[in-house]
């Protein structure tokens, strides 16, 4: 039976029954308020419906938007809780005792205090931040299902994320974890703009052409189009020249700062510069001493060079060859099995031109400012950065994918020791809890790009990206 017709004979059996005990005007007024009765119920009724048709859509939009497939927004926070902070907890163990094992040195102190609440402290802030992460995603697309893409919800979560590194207590870690994902911000942000340029090229490329057939088609003589533009070729300069750049100015700022003002260097940084340059193996006790004479007598080290191409390629050996060994068996196990021979052939290659990249570099960085003393006659600051631009060049004998890696790897030290020059000159000061801003603020980029221009991050940091983070 229709609902409608059903509600109309409900009525007309009250309105019987009502008849009887009411007078008809009084019957007409009782049913007239049935009959307005009904029209609210039914339109009350309705929209309803309506609420309720929307809502279970918008539910249906908003589970639709995560890409965790199999795993309720829930369950995918919690197990990466849990899983980040087990493999957290074991790698900063590993990391601890490595040193220790493969020195031989195997103490129960050593094995003991590696896993202690440091370690523990650690892996609470990787669990914290990977699951908030999550966490903050999810719902920002639940309370945003009509939005198309994931730019502010990834930048939100990504920043609010990045406040857990106030769970870590470690300063000196908390600084490099910072600078680490800053510099790694740049990167990517970098190439999704220079990914723009070039598409914003081609479009106006392909708009150049249109105009010049639509042209020829009406019978004018178009101006012939070139391919390469000149924003093609600065592109193309500043993509091919980019890495010998950066090298270039951070190793002018590490190594001014290493000479002129050591104070302002990581204390870690500074040991390693001058162990490689030998110093301390030569002169021993008198070697504090002797970083003073260098800068004011030419002559002191006057067998500087033989010195360098001798002692630093050996030491440049023993270091790069150890960790070549290791990645090369921790990453082409597999290969080196199948293709021994290739895989031999390639360490030792690989390791030869890291080995004269750092002698050259060393040698560079010490031998510069005598040459420059002796031409110039004088002793200037400019000495000391020149030094570091010329030695930045020795990345050009690396491998051209090694390139920009190495130049990363020394611009946060180089942004590290710009913050401290500046404030040894009261040109700036430190923020509290600047640390924490910025990290949030390269988060918010880093996951930004990664949520949405995946391609511009190159494959080996997409990797291990995609294992941290997974499909969110």
């Amino acid at each position: 039976m229709d609902p409608s017709s059903a509600w109309e004979n409900f009525l007309e059996a009250i309105a019987a029954l009502m008849s009887k005990a009411l007078t008809d005007k009084e019957t007409e007024k009782v049913i007239a308020g049935f009959n307005n009765f009904q029209q609210r119920l039914q339109r009350l009724s309705s929209q309803n419906l309506l609420r309720m048709n929307l809502e279970i859509t918008a539910r249906e939009k908003r589970v639709s938007n995560c890409k965790h497939d199999g795993k309720t927004c829930t369950q995918n926070v919690t197990r990466g809780f849990f899983k980040t902070w087990l493999i957290g907890y074991i790698v900063k163990y590993l990391i601890g005792v490595l040193p220790a094992i493969l020195t031989g040195k195997i103490l129960k102190n050593i094995l003991k205090r590696s896993g202690g609440n440091d370690t523990v402290r650690f892996a609470f802030f990787l669990s914290s931040f990977l699951s908030a992460y999550k966490g903050v995603l999810c719902m920002m697309r639940y309370y945003r299902p009509d939005h198309k893409g994931d730019r502010l919800n990834a930048f939100v979560a990504g920043s609010v994320a990045g406040l857990t590194l106030l769970l870590d207590k470690n300063k000196n870690r908390r600084t490099a974890l910072t600078l680490y994902l800053f510099t790694r911000s740049i990167q990517f942000g970098s190439s999704y703009l220079m990914k723009k340029w070039a598409e914003h090229r081609d479009a106006n490329r392909a708009a150049d052409r249109q105009a010049l057939m639509n042209s020829s088609n009406r019978g004018h003589k178009g101006k012939f189009v070139s391919e390469r533009r000149w924003d093609d070729i600065l592109a193309k300069i500043m993509t091919s020249s980019a890495a010998t750049v950066v090298m270039s100015l951070t190793a002018a700022v590490n190594l001014y700062s290493c000479f002129l003002e050591p104070s302002a260097v990581r204390k870690s940084y500074w040991n390693f510069i001058m162990e490689h340059s030998g110093l301390p193996q030569k002169f021993g006790p008198m070697f504090p001493p002797m970083v003073d004479t260098f800068r004011s007598q030419f002559n002191v080290l006057k067998e500087m060079p033989r010195d360098v191409l001798t002692g630093e390629f050996a030491r440049a050996v023993k270091m790069y060859g150890t960790l070549n060994f290791i990645v090369t068996l921790v990453f082409q196990r597999k290969k080196l099995a199948t293709e021994p021979k290739e895989v031999a052939y390639r360490y030792i290659r690989s390791t030869l031109r890291s080995c004269m990249f750092l002698t050259v570099y060393v040698l560079a960085a010490f031998y510069v400012p005598c040459w420059m003393r002796a031409i110039l006659r004088k002793e200037t600051a400019f000495t000391y950065l020149f030094n570091g631009i010329v030695s930045g060049l020795a990345v050009l004998i690396e491998a051209p994918g090694r390139q920009m890696e190495l130049a990363l790897y020394c611009l946060p030290r180089a942004l590290e020791t710009t913050w401290n020059l500046l404030l040894n000159r009261g040109l700036v000061r430190n923020i509290p809890h600047g640390d924490i801003a910025l990290f949030s603020a390269s988060m918010g980029v880093m996951m930004t790009i990664y949520q949405n221009d995946p391609s511009v991050i190159n494959k080996h940091y997409l990797t291990v990206l995609t294992r941290i983070f997974g499909r969110n």
